[in-house]
């Protein structure tokens, strides 16, 4: 079952309540700001610096702080949105080990991290430590009763979409279905929660045979992100894509490949020519062009997406091996050295 490679969730309602700002640390408070700013406008290559600079200005002295807890959560979501996914591991555990020894293993606050890195794995297909990360964030939500609509409701869809490819369809429909019904309460940049949860839910549709209701909830979610984000963010680029794939299962072909170059010209405008997602896309085209016999053409987009793949080779969780946490170790409280 094939689900759509959403973009990774930045959710701040618990990293940015504690961030206050302390005196003298001006430098690193507008390097924040500028990165949010800039993240929130799709524009993650800037952000990631202003958030490096952010680092650079808190400084070793006040490493371990609430300001660097901040920082590494957004490096982990930003450098996971330009698809760069072992360096987004990297920071999203250094995000836990740094909010481990500020609150403790416990502490709701970690939620925020092991989120982000749960979508990580889920988006590169390591479905047993996204289940593992998921599960882990919904019992640290029970223990401290925390209302946290947009952390449950995010995790909800996580853990829907991996256990819809193990097959539980049932199973992960409700679990979907429940995280739509959670994120409906949300408001601001952090509904787009709902319109994720809403593409997951009708990737399962329409896999399952229920194509106009998996057209229906794709409708509904472009709304949301179009409301949050704009008509040129690159968070529509999942919902274009997975819009151009119905146009496809209905024969649709032409009007398919309109649709997903759209896509694709949103994605290389805000990522670059290079990212995972393009190279997803044209192996897509490419499958649309040989339905409709224009082999030369599929040739071409494939010989563009294998070099694409090529150079994301780096890139690959399965190629990265240090300073991976267990999460096991977080039940029993151990940190890494």
């Amino acid at each position: 079952m094939r689900f759509p490679c959403i973009s990774l969730l930045m959710i701040v309602f618990l990293s940015q309540a504690r961030a206050e700002p302390q005196p003298g640390m001006s430098g690193w408070q507008g390097y924040l700001q500028s990165g949010e700013r800039l993240e929130q406008q799709g524009l993650y290559r800037q952000a990631k610096e202003q958030f490096g600079l952010a680092l650079d200005a808190i400084g070793s002295s006040r490493r371990g702080s609430e300001p660097e807890f901040r920082a590494e959560i957004h490096l982990a979501v930003v450098t996971a949105q330009l698809g760069e996914y072992t360096e987004a591991e990297r920071w999203g555990n250094q995000a836990i080990r740094t909010g481990t020894a500020l609150h403790g293993a416990e502490d709701v606050a970690l939620a925020v991290p092991l989120l982000n890195l749960a979508i990580v794995y889920r988006d590169q297909n390591n479905y047993t430590r996204a289940e593992q990360t998921s599960r882990r964030i919904l019992e640290l939500l029970a223990a401290h009763g925390s209302d946290q609509p947009a952390a449950l409701a995010a995790t909800l869809g996580i853990l829907g979409t991996v256990i819809a490819r193990r097959g539980e369809l049932q199973k992960a429909e409700e679990l979907l279905r429940e995280g739509i019904r959670s994120a409906d309460k949300l408001h601001g940049p952090d509904r787009s929660v709902l319109a994720e949860n809403l593409s997951s839910l009708a990737s399962l549709c329409r896999n399952t045979g229920r194509q106009r209701e998996a057209e229906s909830l794709l409708g509904r979610a472009y709304a949301v992100y179009e409301q949050v984000y704009g008509m040129e963010h690159p968070e529509l680029v999942p919902i274009l894509r997975a819009l151009a794939t119905l146009q496809a299962d209905s024969g649709n072909y032409s009007e398919a490949l309109r649709e997903d170059e759209r896509a694709v010209q949103l994605a290389e405008k805000a990522w670059g020519p290079n990212h995972p997602q393009i190279r997803d896309a044209l192996l897509e085209e490419a499958s649309w062009l040989r339905k409709l016999h224009r082999k030369h053409e599929a040739r071409a987009l494939e010989a563009r997406a294998q070099k694409i793949q090529e150079a994301n080779a780096q890139n690959s969780l399965a190629r990265y091996t240090v300073d991976a946490r267990d999460v096991a170790a977080l039940r029993s409280g151990n940190r890494h050295p």
